[in-house]
């Protein structure tokens, strides 16, 4: 889980060099399909129809927000399906190792802190370790501390906010919550660096978070839609 948290992390910070904020948001609605199914598989959830419909309605409109996307990257595409992927998985393993046992989220988080920064480490020297020393990375870091310790705690506190709703719910709602901030970065991403969002990509994204509140209504109404979790059977 660890290392693929180091993956994840390295395949997310690379994408904001490929494609745009608002293209990357957008493309993130499709996450919880995808954790939807990965849980399905691992039988760790049990969605309705209601849940899939709402979660697919999500996608639709992820995609609908892709094909209307003015600088699409063939590697930027690449790298988004590789993070979904990983990063799907690792939600699996979270939340078969949080539902159902007495296990705190703070623990599971510093269990997975040495492999995450281990693998982070190890794909940076391996990928980007020249490009540091030539642009002066390192003087970057120091000049601008204060940013990247805040953003440091801030994704601490992400973290175990993440692992907390796990526990208390699923996976999936987690990459849904995850879908809310969308807006706020399109929206950031176009007033502040001049990114351009299609009509195609609003009414796409529109529909993502149509499926996102479809969606936690369905969760409401059903309890969830769980399996019982069963911590000794995988």
């Amino acid at each position: 889980m660890g290392a693929a948290q180091g993956v994840a992390i390295w395949l997310s910070n690379k994408l904001y060099t490929l494609l745009t904020v608002a293209f990357i948001e957008m493309a993130r609605a499709m996450l919880p399909l995808i954790t939807l199914a990965a849980l399905w598989l691992a039988s760790l959830e049990t969605p309705t129809l209601e849940h899939i419909k709402a979660v697919s309605l999500t996608g639709v409109g992820c995609a609908i927000s892709a094909y209307g996307e003015v600088a699409l990257s063939t590697l930027g595409l690449i790298c988004v399906a590789l993070n979904f992927a990983i990063e799907a998985g690792r939600m699996v393993m979270m939340q078969f190792l949080v539902q159902g046992r007495d296990i705190h989220p703070w623990q599971t988080l510093k269990l997975m802190t040495l492999p995450a920064t281990l693998m982070l480490l190890a794909m940076s020297a391996a990928l980007e370790l020249q490009d540091m020393r030539r642009q002066g990375a390192g003087r970057i870091i120091i000049e601008q501390w204060p940013f990247f310790a805040a953003a440091g705690t801030l994704g601490l506190a992400v973290n175990i906010l993440a692992n907390v709703i796990i526990k208390l719910s699923s996976a999936t709602t987690v990459k849904l919550l995850g879908a809310v901030r969308g807006p706020m970065l399109v929206l950031t991403g176009v007033l502040l660096f001049a990114e351009t969002v299609t009509p195609l990509q609003f009414v796409g994204y529109s529909l993502a978070l149509a499926g996102f509140v479809w969606y936690n209504l369905a969760k409401a109404r059903t309890g969830g839609g769980a399996k019982g979790s069963n911590p000794g059977k995988v």
